[in-house]
């Protein structure tokens, strides 16, 4: 697990996430970490917006609190 997944991970847990922001690049990767920690599914993002800024995709989700 890489230093990034980790520190989403444990901000996740300690309910101090609340959006993320992510720019992607024009390229693509045989292998690799997964971006977000298992413990974030897609359930819990809702796309708050999508932008083109040069090459980049840059994407913010918001993290839905955790249903009961």
């Amino acid at each position: 697990m890489n230093s990034e997944s980790i520190v989403v991970r444990t901000a996740y847990r300690a309910g101090a996430l609340d959006g993320i922001s992510v720019s992607i690049p024009p390229t693509t990767v045989s292998g690799g970490a997964p971006l977000f920690p298992r413990v974030l599914g897609a359930d819990r993002l809702r796309l708050k917006s999508a932008a083109a800024i040069g090459q980049f995709a840059h994407l913010v989700y918001e993290v839905l609190p955790a249903s009961e």
